[in-house]
């Protein structure tokens, strides 16, 4: 299959983060063959506004630790300010976004807050992937 019809059809995974309210790392998935990142999507079930002392950081990682995509509510140097149901679209690092067989990719969830609660509301992040090698 060429990375083209990969990407023609793509998979979907959906991590469910739930309502966190400390940090966490989720397991999301395992590679059942090389596959390339597209696109990340956090959707949430309620507004979180920016700010510079109460944020929220997601990153998507590889099985090294790398950042594969990446969104922040912080004011200075962040991303958007996520509104209510609607998808908040991941920045994916393109040199971190193709996992190998057997891989697996983490979804991190990191609230910085000085006392107002900035805490996910039944989150989930919309993982994109297309199939770019044979299964194993």
């Amino acid at each position: 299959m060429s990375s083209q019809q990969g990407e023609k059809n793509p998979q979907n995974v959906v991590v469910e983060l739930g309502s966190p309210s400390a940090d966490a790392v989720i397991t999301a998935m395992k590679a059942h063959r090389k596959m390339k990142l597209l696109a990340a999507y956090l959707i949430n079930n309620a507004a979180v506004t920016q700010s510079d002392t109460d944020y929220v950081v997601i990153n998507v990682k590889d099985k090294s630790g790398n950042v594969m995509a990446t969104v922040s509510t912080k004011l200075t140097g962040g991303d958007a300010a996520i509104v209510k149901d609607v998808p908040l679209a991941l920045t994916v690092n393109s040199t971190y976004s193709t996992i190998e067989n057997d891989d697996y990719v983490q979804v991190q969830y990191d609230e910085t807050d000085a006392g107002s609660n900035v805490a996910l509301t039944s989150a989930r992040v919309q993982l994109v992937f297309a199939n770019i090698g044979t299964c194993e």
